[in-house]
């Protein structure tokens, strides 16, 4: 059984161990319980990045005429550099193709001071 150490925000603490009372009871382990739970579903829920990049094939085209495939852009970058084949007029298609979703919204990074 492993151990980790957390920090979170007092409001979701308190929320967490309300819920987990309520849930689980106020004894021993009931939060331990929720937390594991919470964690097991959202690793349910989240997709493994390796499994997905497996299923990705990516295909370079030219002039119609299928040029190499690889497992990954990386790769198939490889392939083209030893082919010869200039990047200029290739079309990469990725099977399957990306999903139509976006993300909307400000995305920000959080800065840090240099010292």
């Amino acid at each position: 059984m492993g151990t980790l150490t957390i920090r979170i925000n007092d409001d979701t603490e308190r929320a967490l161990r309300r819920r987990a009372a309520q849930l689980y009871g106020a004894r021993r382990g009931a939060l331990s319980r929720a937390i594991e739970e919470a964690i097991r579903a959202w690793l349910a829920s989240t997709p493994d990045k390796e499994r997905t990049m497996e299923r990705r094939i990516y295909r370079a085209f030219k002039g119609g005429r299928l040029v190499a495939e690889a497992s990954t852009l990386e790769e198939l970058a490889d392939r083209l550099r030893k082919m010869g084949e200039s990047v200029r007029g290739i079309r990469i298609v990725r099977e399957p193709a990306p999903s139509k979703e976006r993300r909307l919204g400000l995305r920000t990074r959080e800065r840090r001071a240099i010292t």
